[in-house]
Parts: structure tokens; sequence; C-alpha cells
């Protein structure tokens, strides 16, 4: 099994496929297996990244910074040891700031970013809700703070089976992780979780971006008008799905699927063209 060492953490990951490459990025809680129903899609077009995030999955968990920031700093040392020198960075939930964060902190690598429900653009009014469940968290509570928060994360229509996935994979992530990743993503100095932080930060990204929204969601943006309204790049799109929850790209992957390959294909430089 691949493992890098990047910047402190031992990382695993998976590299499969040829072709234009894509790294894809999950949010806090999750690892690479929520990709599971784009990899068999992807590979067989592109070459496909997907990285446990550290703290995640099989990765370490080391003391320290758990921002978007660091998981695209993390992100960019992975690209450069692999001798990536174009890709698409797909980010779902806290994944979506860390696309975001890598096409602004490391340009160069980056033709293009996916953002899947992205969690950023929240209503700066929860801020004070949000501190409070922060001095809440013990070893003991975390967990069950974590798990209450989902009821805001599905659809009438979200298939069990999928919730009950997302509740068990959470106990396996330690709570200083969790409590790290909740601190210093959403609540430290230089996050980009609320507006309008956010949006200064989201006019700084040069390249394309591809987002999917959920409707209905009362904690960030419900329509991706939203972020298109602010990134620069003319070929940047957005699209907005009713009766889905937060992983619209577990819920309904085959169109998901195609919307984003064909957009990826439809990319306006050398090297992503359809094969």
């Amino acid at each position: 099994m691949p493992f890098a060492n990047i910047n402190g953490a031992r990382l695993f990951y998976t590299d499969e496929g040829s072709g234009p490459a894509v790294v894809l990025a999950h949010g806090t809680t999750c690892d690479s297996n929520d990709w599971n129903m784009q990899l068999p899609a992807f590979e067989s077009d592109f070459r496909v990244i997907a990285v446990d995030l550290r703290g995640h999955g099989l990765s370490s968990s080391p003391d320290g910074n758990y921002s978007s920031h660091q998981d695209a700093a993390d992100l960019a040392a992975l690209v450069t040891d692999l001798g990536l020198e174009r890709v698409v960075a797909f980010g779902h939930s806290t994944g979506g700031a860390c696309a975001v964060s890598l096409a602004v902190s490391h340009p160069a690598p980056v033709r293009a970013v996916v953002a899947v429900d992205p969690s950023y653009g929240v209503d700066p009014a929860s801020q004070a809700a949000l501190r409070g469940a922060l001095d809440a968290m013990t070893d003991e509570s975390t967990h069950g703070i974590f798990r209450d928060s989902f009821v805001d994360f599905y659809a009438e229509t979200s298939p069990r089976y999928l919730r009950l996935w997302h509740a068990r994979r959470l106990q396996g992530v330690e709570p200083r992780v969790l409590r790290a990743c909740y601190r210093d993503t959403a609540l430290a100095e230089d996050q980009i979780f609320f507006r309008p932080e956010a949006e200064r930060f989201l006019r700084r990204v040069p390249c394309p971006v591809f987002t999917l929204r959920r409707t209905g969601s009362s904690i960030a943006p419900s329509s991706a008008d939203w972020d298109c309204s602010l990134f620069s790049h003319p070929y940047s799109t957005g699209i907005s799905w009713s009766g889905a929850g937060h992983w619209p790209h577990q819920e309904r992957p085959e169109e998901f699927n195609v919307a984003v390959t064909s957009w990826i294909r439809g990319l306006p430089a050398p090297g992503f063209t359809s094969p």
C-alpha cells in the first residue's frame, strides 16, 4: 500500500488509472473511500489519486494543525512527490476548502477545482454556536456532538445505509483530531469557513471551478450561484441539486460522474481533452 511522508504526517493514498491527473480530497470524519462510486468511472479516463488526509483513514494523526490550509499544503507536497505537473483537485465538504486553498496557495499545478457541497461561506451568525460546541467537546462527548450535527446533512431520500456508514466511520476518528479539525478549519483566524472571509478568498482562485451545492442546507449556501458570483475564471460552473444530502456524489453517483467528467473534458487547455 502506498504511503508518503508529508509535512510530518504519513499519508495513505491510492494511485490508479492513466491520463490527466485528478486528486480527491474528502471531508472531516471521512476518508478516501468516499470516492468509491467515482473511482471506476474516473480511472478509465484519468490518473486518480485518492488520499486519506491527516488524521483520517489509514493516515497518521500527528499533533499540530488540522486546517484546510494544512491539508492543501499536504496535497501540494504529494503532487510534487508524484511528479504531477497539472491536476484537477476535487474536494468534498471541508475538502472543498482544501481544494480552493490549494489553488490559491499552490496555483502552479492546479488546472481546475471541483468543489462538492463545500464547507465555506457559512453565515457568521452561527459562529458563537460553533464555539460553544467546541467548548463542550471532551473525549467522551466529541463523537456524540459530531453525530448530532449530521442531522442537517441528509435529505428525506438519503439512503439509510449511507447514514449508517457515515455514523460508524465517525467513531473511528480520534476525538482530539475531530476537535482540531473543528477548531482549525472553522474557527481559526485564517479560516475561510465563514463569510465574508470566504468571499475574499474565493475571489483569489485563478483557475476554473465546478461547484455542486445541495439546496436546503441551513448551514451553508444552498445555491451554487453564490460561488459562481465570486470565481473569476469564465469556465467556472455551478449547479444546485434539490433532494440530495451533503454527499451528492454518493447519493446520485452516475449523474455526478457524467456531469463532472464532461466538464473536465471541456476545460480550455491542452491535456484535458476527451480521451
